[in-house]
């Protein structure tokens, strides 16, 4: 039973395969055709090809998004005609782009396209990743839960057990479309690494040019290994599409005679960004920032006017939803903003992003930056960039010490990038969240080559390959052997292989509650599972698992109220719960002592003293979790 439901989680099976490529030629074609629409030209294959792939995203996220909240009949509508669209676009890629002689054309990475393989490669590897089993948290509670559940229900809800169901959440409509045209969600993480590899061959689109294919394939190489980048490969998240399309919208703004088609196509981008979560707001006002900066000065006013608006017409319906759903465009935050009745749950995630870093200080801004090259004094979650990151801003400060003249063009991407360490800093300070800081970071590099190449052939060679050993040793030590055992536990090791992979990230009592739910007699009993101190739904039945975690939702326990226990059972009655999941937070990195070491005990020992009334039964499971199943919802003993 259990190897029936992990097998349609991951694995590469055909209909996965079928439906990403399919999803592939929908989106760049979509984005090719306002491309062709707008008549705008293209440099090479690889940015029409990439640049398509981003606002083909964008678009058809818009509009799946629009269909799949009128109804399930307009939501296929809308997917027909976003595949017809697709096929057409994709045809006019080819044909426009010339796409066999680009493959014929060597000289494209010439003369020696040593990199540009060594970033397919590293690519490769990383893809490794894209087939292990879902077990990051945001994976399992939000990022491909929700969509899971939405494909359940027949159409996207706002779940109030799940305050992340009101997000904008631009990408999910998107993870949605993959399902349920039966990707399964290893069609989603196959998407996922397809943006992320975008991403990566976008940062050396921007940087290379016939003198700096060596320094723009170093920076590339020298990030993609970093530790950070080595746990987002193998989690879903939503920054990678972040980043994907911020360098889209950058790579458009380096184009000669920027004109209002541009700065549309920019602003279709930037609002498909700030609509991918509430912290993608930051990386598209960096965006507007560049772009106001790169504007043609005689008509600023109006291409920038062009820009605001087609962001507003891309982000609005997205916070809109939110807003009409749960009373704020910013759910669960800033409650008392805008008067949401949510006021503990806004209070608890607050918490969430500031219980590590408190403090909002200067000072603590110019310390902090240097814990995301150093791990020894680093609390980042999600890892480190190196040392690397220190070293790249040497090329810039050479520039500033030569007083080279193109030290405007440098300050220009300096000054958004700057704006989003900042925004980064005031919001939850992930290392993963300053992904599309990237972007911007090497717009400035590639502005500030002349200057190095004045510097000396020597003191270049030097450079690099500082900048190579300081990434090798940023590359924590046991990456090699997790790699290789989690792909051989994939190939090899059958199930317990799988099992491994899962108990290692998200707890030993897991899976068993996914089995014991699955089976007979929990199978049969009516009513919800509800989930206290764990909020990973995405292995559990969908429609029979509900979070009930107190003020992470406010559902269950709405304002942080502690019940007595003749309440607790009165409400599992009223809501039809007929088995309540209770464990300490394990592997959970949202976990908050001040909330979760005092609400354990209290549920605890209401839960015991309704065992001991007779009125609950308690059915252990693996690491410190218990089941507690109502008696009254056992099917009955029969008679002897």
């Amino acid at each position: 039973m259990i190897s029936a439901f992990l097998d349609s989680f991951a694995g590469l099976h055909s209909s996965a395969v079928w439906v990403f490529i399919c999803s592939l030629v929908i989106f760049s074609g979509t984005g090719n055709l306002l491309l062709h629409w707008l008549k705008l030209a293209c440099p090479s294959f690889a940015f029409r090809f990439n640049t398509s792939l981003s606002l083909g995203f964008v678009v058809s996220a818009f509009f799946l998004a629009l269909g799949a909240e009128a109804g399930h009949g307009l939501f296929g509508a809308v997917a027909l005609l976003l595949k017809v669209a697709g096929i057409v676009g994709f045809w006019f890629m080819v044909k426009d782009a010339d796409f066999f002689r680009f493959l014929a054309r060597r000289n494209y990475w010439s003369p020696f396209p040593l990199f540009p393989l060594l970033i397919l490669l590293g690519l490769l590897i990383g893809s490794i990743g894209a087939f292990q089993y879902p077990a990051s948290w945001d994976e399992c509670v939000y990022q491909l839960a929700v969509p899971v559940r939405w494909v359940a229900d027949g159409r996207p809800h706002f779940y109030a057990d799940l305050p992340y169901s009101g997000f904008p959440m631009l990408p999910q409509f998107i993870w949605m479309f993959a399902i349920a045209s039966g990707g399964g969600l290893a069609a989603v993480k196959l998407l996922i690494f397809c943006m992320t590899a975008s991403f990566f061959i976008q940062l050396y689109l921007l940087m290379a040019t016939p003198r700096t294919r060596p320094a723009a394939g170093i920076f590339v190489l020298s990030f993609l290994f970093a530790p950070v980048m080595l746990h987002v490969l193998i989690s879903g998240y939503a920054e990678p599409v972040q980043a994907c399309l911020t360098a889209s919208a950058l790579s458009l703004l380096q184009k000669k005679g920027i004109s209002r088609q541009t700065m549309l196509l920019t602003g279709i981008l930037a609002g498909g960004i700030a609509s991918i979560k509430l912290t993608g707001a930051f990386s598209a006002a960096a965006v507007l920032f560049y772009a106001f900066l790169c504007a043609n000065k005689k008509l600023r006013l109006s291409q920038f006017a062009v820009f605001v608006a087609s962001a507003v017409m891309v982000a609005l319906p997205f916070y809109l939803r939110s807003w009409i759903l749960t009373g704020s465009p910013c759910y669960p935050y800033f409650a008392g903003l805008f008067g949401a009745p949510s006021a503990e749950v806004s209070t608890f995630h607050k918490l969430l992003g500031t219980s590590k870093f408190a403090s909002r200080s200067i000072p603590t801004l110019i310390l902090l930056l240097p814990g995301l090259a150093f791990p020894a004094i680093s609390d980042m979650f999600d890892g480190v960039y190196g040392l690397q990151l220190i070293l790249w801003l040497i090329p810039l400060l050479i520039a500033f010490s030569m007083r080279f003249r193109r030290c405007e063009k440098i300050l220009i991407p300096l000054f958004p990038l700057l704006f989003l360490v900042v925004c980064w800093f005031l919001s939850s300070r992930q290392a993963r969240f300053l992904l599309p800081a990237l972007v911007f970071l090497a717009l400035s590099l590639h502005n500030s080559t002349p200057a190095m190449l004045r510097a000396g052939k020597h003191f270049r060679f030097f450079f690099l390959a500082a900048v190579v050993m300081a990434a090798a040793m940023a590359i924590p030590r046991s990456v090699p052997s997790v790699y290789a055992s989690n792909l051989r536990a994939m190939i090899y090791h059958g199930m317990d292989g799988k099992r491994d992979i899962l108990f290692g990230r998200t707890g030993d009592s897991m899976l068993p509650l996914a089995e014991l739910l699955r089976t007979s007699p929990l199978k049969d009993i009516p009513g919800k599972c509800l989930l206290i101190l764990e909020e990973r739904t995405l292995y559990l039945p969908s429609g029979r698992c509900e979070i009930g975690t107190p003020c992470f939702q406010d559902k269950y326990f709405p304002s942080g109220v502690i019940p007595s226990k003749d309440d607790l059972y009165d409400m599992l009655v009223r809501q039809d719960i007929s088995m309540v999941f209770l464990r300490m937070p394990e592997n959970n990195p949202d976990y908050l002592p001040q909330y979760s070491d005092v609400w354990f005990p209290v549920l605890w020992d209401a839960l015991s003293r309704l065992v001991k009334e007779d009125k609950l039964t308690a059915q252990a499971l693996p690491g410190p979790a218990l089941l507690y199943i109502r008696r009254d919802c056992l099917p009955a003993s029969p008679a002897k």
